[in-house]
């Protein structure tokens, strides 16, 4: 049997069996991360105590879920994200949950021991969570997004702007192109220094012999 593993708690499965019957879908809003009280978590808590608890352990950091969507592969489960911000840390991280908008624990996860280092510790840096938890029916899942804290991950921006390159490629021009769609972008020689008007992250498109690439900054 896995060490590590994320489940729906016993909360959690009674809301989903409420969303399954009619009623309003588990509207999942903040991940939090804890210590576990120590190593002993992994002996003291298994899938039936996780599943019984209604907070972390021993929680030492929450924000607001940075990226909810169902997995390419498997369409029950459910991939949740976020950022543990380089200022944040100085502790163990061994378990990882997600809470709703009601403040319930809806999701646990037993989490591989991962060291979060502080600045004063010379290595500090952002620290992406990602728990994947199972559901009867990814649709009964739904997220509450706080634009003011989230940000976007790298694998977001890859999808966001492979979408939309694949829609510039189709274009004649395509610095008209980008033009039209409100993207800034000057010529440097044969390249296009580009941002993207809805994450404001900056990336780079070639065009070879005529056709729009992108190019990893």
């Amino acid at each position: 049997m896995a060490q590590y593993y994320t489940i729906l708690t016993d909360i959690g499965r009674a809301k989903q069996a409420t969303a399954q019957a009619g009623g309003d879908p588990v509207r999942l809003a903040t991940i939090h991360v804890g210590t576990g009280g120590g190593d002993t978590y992994y002996d003291t808590y298994g899938r039936e105590e996780i599943a019984a608890l209604e907070t972390l352990v021993d929680e030492v950091w929450s924000d607001a879920i940075n990226l909810l969507k169902v997995d390419d592969e498997n369409p029950n489960w459910v991939i949740s994200e976020g950022v543990v911000p380089a200022s944040d840390g100085g502790w163990m991280i061994r378990e990882v949950g997600l809470k709703d908008i009601d403040g319930d624990l809806i999701v646990i996860g037993r989490y591989p021991p991962t060291y979060k280092p502080l600045l004063t510790d010379g290595a500090a840096q952002d620290l992406k969570i990602r728990a994947i938890s199972e559901w009867s029916n990814a649709e009964l899942v739904e997220i509450v997004v706080d634009p003011t804290v989230v940000m976007a991950s790298q694998s977001y921006v890859h999808e966001y702007t492979d979408q939309h390159i694949s829609e510039l490629l189709a274009e004649e021009d395509p610095a008209k192109a980008l033009a039209s769609k409100g993207y800034t972008h000057e010529y440097v020689g044969e390249r296009l220094n580009t941002t993207d008007p809805a994450t404001e992250t900056g990336y780079k498109l070639i065009i070879v012999d005529g056709a729009l690439a992108m190019e990893e900054i």
